[in-house]
């Protein structure tokens, strides 16, 4: 999620005018950039060996043959070269979790991940680049707010003196994830599947849709990132980094919503974290493989559910039982979706008999719910939800505009 103004506080001094204190404001924030902030490499020729690229001071080399990460494989073919240079871009250790980069016919598109400037600086035959660093566009949006607030602010404040003004903005949201990991080299024509797109391992890729094969298992790692980040039918929707030996999958699209992409493979020495992507949000599952009896319970949060017959269910903490183990998972997850205690805390699904429930609130703090059972036939997959690993920031970051 881009960065955004949300608080702004003005703090009263007799020594400066807020006019002023506002353009200090701006002398702060004009470096600093949002995620999402786009440059671009445009290959039109062919590089010339020991050449380079410079991406936020790490030197990439233009070689005849990689031999690492930060060497980059010429080709003639402008394409091919685009690819290679986002293959190694997406690969390098320094890089991963800065930018990541996608090729479209020869362009290299670098999309940042964090705050800050990016310098972009290229000495290469044939290859251009968009500006000296990946980040202007920010700059015109904190000067528009800027030029604003001095407009408002000096008609009706100017008799005022400020001592700080603070910019509180809202920093990124947490996103799905979901790894890859090779222990061994995959067999020509096996696959990998991500969110439905299968990426079939051939000796030679010949297409955004081919993962060439390698024995080493960082090589193959970096492989199958260039042809997830480059595939256009997962550009937009997951970005790949890798570590050695192992790919991780992000959602692009920030919450819960990244939980609902899959992962899947048919390949020698490959193994896939889970089915999905997962850790914005906690989980725990009740398994249901027999029939409740009356007045016991399932507890989530504190909160107690009460086993009833049909006939004594009289309140909203009551779940009527039934001996059919998917009718009582589906009994139980509407009875927790509709109580008000619950409601906005957790969410419940259910499917053969499983009900799986869900914080509804993104980030770590979803581990410490806790959920039990006490009842018959009735098995729960944990003592608290879990699997959350991810970090909802909403914490606010300050700049202060002169001193006091």
């Amino acid at each position: 999620m881009a960065n955004a103004i949300t608080h702004l506080t003005i703090v009263h001094d007799s020594r400066r005018s807020v006019v002023s204190k506002v353009t200090d404001l701006f002398g702060d924030l004009a470096g600093l950039g949002d995620p999402g902030d786009v440059g671009t490499i445009t290959v039109t020729g062919t590089p010339v060996a020991a050449e380079t690229l410079v991406l936020g001071g790490k030197v990439l080399t233009f070689v005849a043959a990689s031999a690492n990460e930060n060497e980059i494989t010429i080709n003639a073919d402008n394409a091919i070269q685009a690819t290679n240079i986002a293959t190694i871009v997406n690969a390098n250790s320094v890089l991963t979790g800065v930018v990541f980069a996608t090729t479209v016919a020869g362009v290299v598109t670098l999309r940042r991940l964090t705050t800050g400037r990016t310098s972009l600086v290229v000495t290469a035959t044939g290859v251009a680049v968009s500006g000296a660093a990946i980040g202007p566009a920010s700059t015109a949006r904190y000067r528009e707010f800027v030029n604003a607030l001095t407009s408002d602010l000096s008609g009706t404040l100017m008799g005022m003196q400020a001592a700080q003004i603070i910019a509180r903005m809202e920093s990124g949201q947490a996103r799905a994830t979901g790894t890859i990991t090779y222990s061994g080299t995959p067999v020509a024509d096996e696959t990998l599947t991500v969110n439905g797109v299968v990426l079939t391992f051939k000796a030679t890729s010949a297409s955004r849709a081919q993962i060439t094969i390698s024995a080493d298992n960082t090589i193959q790692a970096r492989n199958t990132v260039a042809i997830i980040n480059n595939n256009p039918s997962l550009i937009g929707v997951v970005v790949a980094t890798s570590a050695l030996g192992v790919v991780t999958v992000e959602a692009v699209a920030t919450g819960f919503a990244g939980h609902a992409l899959t992962l899947a493979e048919a390949a020698t020495g490959t193994a896939v974290s889970a089915a999905t992507l997962s850790g914005v949000v906690a989980s725990a599952t009740y398994t249901v493989s027999g029939t409740p009896v009356a007045d016991e319970t399932l507890t989530i949060g504190g909160k107690v559910l009460t086993f009833k017959a049909d006939a004594d269910t009289t309140t909203e903490n009551h779940i009527a039982i039934n001996a059919d183990n998917t009718i009582q998972a589906a009994r139980i997850a509407r009875v927790i979706n509709a109580n008000s205690v619950l409601k906005g805390l957790v969410s419940a699904t259910s499917a053969a008999g499983v009900v799986t429930v869900t914080c509804t609130v993104p980030g770590r703090i979803g581990n410490i719910i806790s959920i039990s059972d006490a009842a018959t036939g009735v098995a729960t997959s944990a003592a608290t939800l879990s699997g959350a690993t991810a970090t909802e920031q909403v914490a606010p970051i300050t700049f202060v505009a002169g001193g006091v």
